[in-house]
């Protein structure tokens, strides 16, 4: 919980962290989402409708860094912990949106190699399902 309130004071500040705080705190995030130590549900305070240039680059490092996981199980898990709870709707219809419309486009924009991008759509269509699927039975 402690670090949870630390993560959210922290994204109250994205803009005072230079480019390699900024990405060591993407991996760190990344790490503990894959190895099941945080849930995607400290994203909730991320508002996805107003965001600003520091909180766009740190959510897609750590949507890239999930979906481009090699363990496809580890990377469903991730999102898989938030896709029942009713009180993460907004979250999960904020990632859904990201996740179709700004990592589609930065992947097309940065030419990523073919075998990332595959894995990248293969992931989103999964994501996608999960997401969405658990949250229409709601």
């Amino acid at each position: 919980m402690t670090l949870q309130y630390s993560l959210w004071d922290k994204f109250r500040e994205l803009d005072e962290l230079n480019k390699v705080q900024l990405n060591n705190l993407a991996k760190f995030l990344t790490h503990l989402f894959v190895e099941k130590g945080l849930a995607l549900s400290v994203l909730k305070v991320i508002s996805f409708a107003e965001l600003d240039k520091q909180t766009m680059k740190l959510v897609r490092q750590i949507m890239l860094g999930i979906l481009l996981h090699d363990d496809v199980e580890a990377c469903t898990h991730a999102f898989e912990r938030i896709s029942l709870a009713p009180k993460l709707q907004n979250l999960r219809e904020g990632l859904r949106l990201f996740i179709s419309y700004f990592l589609a486009k930065y992947a097309e924009a940065q030419k990523l190699p073919e075998k990332s991008v595959k894995r990248l759509k293969e992931r989103t269509e999964l994501v996608e399902k999960i997401l969405y699927g658990r949250s229409s039975l709601l």
